[in-house]
């Protein structure tokens, strides 16, 4: 899971949930949207303007679903773990609930991560439930948060928005860093390349500098570097690194599902090869992917936040909740109008 960066002092740790209560924090915004809200005069000034609708109308349905996904303070709602997966379902009406014709979902996200399982989960619950699957990002999905937008059959995302890699971080007794399982799975194979390097300069200073033979320069260069390497390997954990490289394996399979099942599950051999990318390719676990790189870069459907059709409404309430450091965990359902163009004029036109 990303560590966001605090904007400004901590509020107090909201208590946690007792058995039961819905997993849900206040909405810190003065008018909350509802199904009621401005959302239909915002689609009617847009249609009414002649602007085209950024959303396909082919597959758009008359109304549609938005779970507003924004975890911006601290408190049990704070990152995505199962007991928020699992509120989240049970609001959508269920493992059961059967998709409905037509039916689409805008999921409002900005998450620093947390359990790539209940990540997954949740991806697989939405692209059951809905036939269309949006996830629209203004700032902040990084880790975990990032897998669950693989889902997407869109993904907008802001200017200066960012996902990030998906290698995964573990936590041990006694840390309070996480620690990136990537850099544990490459334990081995960076100790090997660094005594290779040494080896491999050292064999050429020593056949340049001295009088050895090439097999007396051989034999030194070897023995040093088996000297140079024991205390190195000794304290590695052999298992913590096959428990590192298992975690990476399974990131990369649950992203290559995600993206194939947008695809009825084909292309799965390719998706295996841009999440390899997106698990393994990139320096530190904090990495930036802007829209371009996880455009052009990974080859994911991403589209600019600026053509999003709720635009206006999503910002009101972002801005709510990164002013107050609040979490927000809400569903509502918004409804478009479609409105006819005007006697004489031209559908499209300004």
């Amino acid at each position: 899971m990303e560590a966001r960066p605090s904007k400004k002092p901590a509020r107090a740790a909201e208590p946690k949930p007792s058995a039961g209560e819905p997993v849900q924090d206040a909405l810190p915004v003065d008018e909350p949207l509802t199904a009621d809200d401005s959302v239909d005069d915002k689609v009617r000034s847009e249609n009414a303007d002649g602007a085209s609708d950024p959303v396909d109308e082919s597959t758009s349905p008359a109304d549609w679903d938005v779970l507003m996904l924004l975890q911006m303070g601290p408190g049990a709602n704070s990152s995505l773990m199962r007991p928020v997966v699992q509120d989240i379902i049970q609001r959508l009406g269920g493992l059961d609930a059967p998709r409905e014709p037509g039916s689409r979902i805008d999921v409002w996200l900005d998450s620093p991560g947390g359990d790539a399982h209940a990540a997954y989960k949740l991806g697989l619950y939405l692209r059951s439930r809905f036939e269309v699957v949006n996830f629209v990002i203004v700032d902040y999905a990084k880790s975990a948060a990032t897998l669950l937008a693989l889902a997407g059959d869109e993904i907008f995302m802001g200017p200066a928005a960012e996902l990030g890699p998906l290698d995964t971080q573990e936590s041990r007794e006694g840390e309070v860093r996480m620690r990136s399982n990537l850099d544990t799975a490459n334990t081995i194979d960076n100790v090997y390349f660094q005594v290779v390097s040494n080896a491999i300069a050292a064999g050429s200073e020593i056949l340049r500098s001295t009088a050895l033979t090439r097999e007396q320069t051989i034999q030194h260069v070897l023995d040093f570097s088996a000297q140079f390497a024991r205390p190195l390997l000794e304290q590695i954990d052999l298992v913590a690194v096959n428990a590192a490289s298992t975690s990476l394996d399974v990131a990369i399979e649950y992203g290559a599902r995600l993206l194939s099942y947008r695809h009825n599950r084909t292309g799965f051999a390719s998706a295996k090869a841009r999440m390899s990318q997106l698990v393994r390719g990139y320096p530190t676990h904090g990495y930036v992917i802007d829209r371009d790189e996880a455009r052009d870069g990974l080859g994911l459907p991403v589209k600019n936040l600026e053509d999003y059709g709720l635009l206006s409404q999503l910002d009101a309430v972002y801005a709510g909740a990164q002013s107050q450091q609040m979490n927000i965990i809400e569903i509502t359902k918004e409804e478009e109008e479609h409105v006819e163009p005007e006697a004489g004029t031209e559908p499209g036109a300004a």
